[in-house]
């Protein structure tokens, strides 16, 4: 998958368009693959990439397991000019003391917190102190799971204004993406 990837943003590099795609790394690639900063330095050198196209997106997953393996991975990609975001943060394997133990650039909210079920004034209140927290960490922060405009808007008042779920779009092909993407960007809600 992380080779397709690579392609398709090689592709899009010789058609003129700069971009960057998350990709999701597993506890299992981490505890398997002692050397997986060197694999994607591998993929840009193949490829013709710079370390901004390719954000390692850790899954939540794997901060429950080695933190020493995974601080010292994260730490090597970072030092190689990769940008790496904590996945699912918030959905139940992660802590707090993990955002001060392991060097992230960005969390992805989880946003469990605002589903139907339990007390939305609680909910509301711990999306608000999560996103001020990340802020005055100097972290980057993209909600994902985002499926109502009062979703959106209610996060855009806390002062995220990066979102990915539904709202917006369900996956689609690569095809499907490029056709969006040379549309010029109007979204709004």
């Amino acid at each position: 998958m992380w080779d397709r990837v690579c392609q398709d943003l090689h592709r899009w590099n010789e058609e003129g368009h700069h971009r960057s795609i998350s990709v999701n790394v597993s506890r299992e690639d981490i505890r398997d693959d002692r050397d997986l900063p060197e694999l994607f330095c591998g993929l840009l050198k193949k490829y013709n990439l710079t370390p901004d196209q390719l954000r390692i997106e850790i899954t939540e997953t794997a901060y429950a397991e080695d933190p020493g393996i995974l601080i010292e991975t994260i730490e090597k990609l970072c030092s190689l000019g990769f940008k790496v975001e904590m996945d699912d943060f918030g959905s139940g394997y992660s802590s707090l003391h993990m955002l001060k133990e392991v060097p992230v650039d960005r969390i992805k909210l989880d946003l469990y917190f605002l589903t139907a079920s339990g007390d939305p004034v609680k909910s509301h209140t711990i999306v608000s102190c999560m996103v001020n927290m990340v802020h005055l960490l100097g972290m980057e922060m993209i909600a994902e799971g985002v499926e109502t405009v009062e979703q959106a808007n209610f996060l855009k008042s806390q002062g995220c204004f990066e979102m990915q779920g539904y709202y917006f779009y369900k996956p689609m092909p690569v095809e499907e993406f490029e056709k969006l993407s040379e549309k010029p960007a109007c979204i709004s809600g």
